[in-house]
């Protein structure tokens, strides 16, 4: 999966490349308008840019007796257990990703993995005890301020086409050009669109972007408040709907807010959360 999604991506960047110089050879980049040969243009300079970052993607990582061995366009790397420092998930920029440290660099590899819960499960087994994730003491986790941002981006788009939708369809409902059963069949669809844009709007105004997590509970952030939570009050931790953003929504007996999937160490947040929570519930 993961080295078929970084071949088309790279095929991709590659048919950007050459664009301009394919329709200049078919004699079209005269014909365009001013815009879309800019467009073009700078699709062709972002590709160029960005095509080496592809080199240094690990699109194949294979766990041995011995150590580990990743794989990338232009590099293999193997590593042998003792010299593996941490394994931590990253996300910059709403990208994503694992990093393996290790004593001379890191090695970096997408979520794009099949089975990637049974990889990062083998590789974390061969950490050094004293570095493994769930140490003691306070621990922050922050979500990624890019991510963070463009989720607000994506209510902010969806409350402005819900709006679009309900204007027309009021139009086209109090102008008589639909039957009554259209339009009130069209009037269902948009109630129910806005109660679904309005519900996820909240959501993600309350999705904190700072979790710390302390001996006996947690403190939540929130563009509005910070609220504590003690660790006897949580109830669940799931999944979120495939409606809402990617994450985890925790629900507690004071509220649920939604963990989104942009924090740096996900996966360490969530296990510490379901340990904590049962060592309270004993």
């Amino acid at each position: 999966m993961a080295m078929a999604r970084v071949f088309s991506e790279v095929m991709a960047l590659i048919i950007f490349l050459c664009m301009p110089f394919i329709l200049l050879f078919a004699n079209l980049m005269a014909e365009l308008d001013l815009v879309v040969k800019a467009a073009v243009i700078l699709g062709s300079v972002f590709s160029f840019l960005m095509l080496p970052a592809y080199g240094f993607v690990t699109w194949q990582i294979t766990v041995t007796e011995t150590g580990i061995i990743g794989w990338s366009l232009i590099k293999r790397r193997e590593l042998s257990f003792d010299k593996l420092i941490k394994l931590t998930r990253k996300s910059n920029f709403n990208w994503q990703r694992y990093v393996l440290t290790y004593d001379s660099g890191d090695i970096t590899f997408p979520l794009w993995f099949e089975r990637l819960d049974e990889l990062i499960k083998s590789i974390r087994e061969h950490l050094p005890v004293d570095l493994s994730p769930g140490g003691g003491g306070p621990r922050l986790f922050r979500q990624d301020t890019i991510s963070f941002f463009m989720q607000f981006s994506q209510v902010a788009f969806g409350l402005v086409l819900t709006g679009v939708a309900t204007y027309f369809a009021a139009y086209y409902f109090s102008s008589n050009k639909v039957s009554e059963l259209d339009g009130l069949l069209i009037m269902v669809f948009v109630l129910v669109l806005g109660l679904s844009m309005f519900y996820r709007a909240i959501v993600v105004m309350l999705m904190p972007f700072r979790i710390l997590l302390v001996e006996t509970g947690l403190e939540l952030s929130t563009i509005f408040f910070k609220k504590r939570i003690e660790f006897n009050s949580l109830q669940q931790l799931t999944a979120s709907s495939p409606f809402l953003p990617e994450g985890f929504m925790l629900e507690t007996t004071s509220g649920s807010y939604l963990i989104g999937s942009g924090f740096d160490s996900l996966d360490e947040l969530v296990e510490q959360l379901r340990l904590r929570k049962l060592e309270a519930a004993d």
